[in-house]
């Protein structure tokens, strides 16, 4: 039987694609923008190259278990591949990397404030709680600005979170342009509590209002184009590795002092990685967070106009 094409979705800039290559069979792909199939998503293809080249006895003791005794070998390799995956996720990825890039940045985001309640700080700043729903159940990270007017056309489907898109900035600045009301914005947002923001100069919530705010990233980075993961995967190596050192560095130690053994080339890898904390702090200020702009399609845009003297 010849296979066709039997479902085509874009998400996030890649293509799925899902054919009928038997009957009882079908098959499912997904292409990323330059055509190239992808099997894993940027944090499992991260944990898989951190597995390739660090030795799997120093993750497992570094991950699993710190006893330097006479089977401390044959305990690490009995552990399940699986769990140190997760553990690696679990410390690394969640509790350091992901918190850093959200720091630094996210995604960009226009989100509509249209029948949220709101609370008069004074007379002139209101602050407004918005509910996980519109916000794809992501914390916002950062306030940017209030957009009031049609800076961007809200969609008539859904009022949560709507990305920025130029070709609706510019049908709103023509649809804006014939209105008695100017199209108007503020930078005097702040972000108070999880989700909820302070905005000044306001004495009331108009129904068009959207407020342009960075969320945080999904838990598998999932918006990250192909050409961006190898920049990733090195950023969460440099995690990993400050991470060894500075679990193993003072038992190793501890174990020639006290129970004089010689851990010959497991000690010599370890001490390779004393610059490792180094080399992330300087790859995440210097490299990564101009990866991350650049990366978000929306982002990199806004970055775009302002260095060119556009629009927000």
């Amino acid at each position: 039987m010849v296979p066709y094409i039997i479902m085509v979705r874009l998400t996030m800039g890649n293509v799925w694609v899902k054919t009928n290559s038997s009957e009882d069979s079908p098959q499912s792909y997904e292409y990323n923008s330059f055509g190239a199939a992808m099997s894993m998503t940027p944090v499992q293809k991260a944990i898989a190259d951190v597995r390739r080249k660090i030795p799997p006895q120093i993750l497992q003791v570094a991950f699993m278990d710190q006893n330097f005794g006479p089977n401390l070998f044959q305990f690490a390799q009995s552990r399940n591949a699986l769990s140190l995956d997760a553990m690696i996720r679990e410390k690394i990825v969640e509790g350091r990397v992901m918190e850093d890039c959200n720091m630094l940045g996210g995604t960009l985001s226009v989100i509509s404030l249209a029948g949220l309640e709101q609370e008069y700080y004074n007379q002139a700043t209101i602050v407004v709680r918005i509910p996980m729903e519109r916000t794809q159940n992501r914390r916002i990270v950062r306030a940017l600005s209030v957009l009031i007017g049609l800076e961007t056309l809200p969609s008539s489907y859904n009022y949560g979170m709507s990305n920025y898109s130029d070709m609706l900035s510019a049908a709103g600045q023509v649809v804006a342009s014939h209105t008695s009301m100017p199209v108007q914005s503020t930078a005097r947002v702040q972000l108070i509590a999880e989700n909820t923001v302070m905005i000044a100069d306001q004495s009331i919530l108009p129904s068009t209002m959207q407020l342009m705010c960075m969320v945080e990233n999904d838990l598998d980075f999932s918006q990250m184009r192909s050409m961006t993961i190898s920049k990733f995967t090195r950023l969460v190596e440099y995690a990993v590795k400050a991470h060894i050192y500075n679990e193993l560095v003072i038992p190793i130690a501890e174990g020639e002092m006290r129970g004089g053994m010689d851990l010959g080339r497991f000690k010599e890898i370890v001490d390779g990685y004393a610059d490792a904390e180094e080399n992330y702090e300087t790859y995440r200020e210097e490299v990564w967070i101009k990866v991350q702009m650049l990366d978000d399609f929306h982002s990199r845009n806004r970055h775009l106009r302002q260095i060119m003297g556009g629009g927000k």
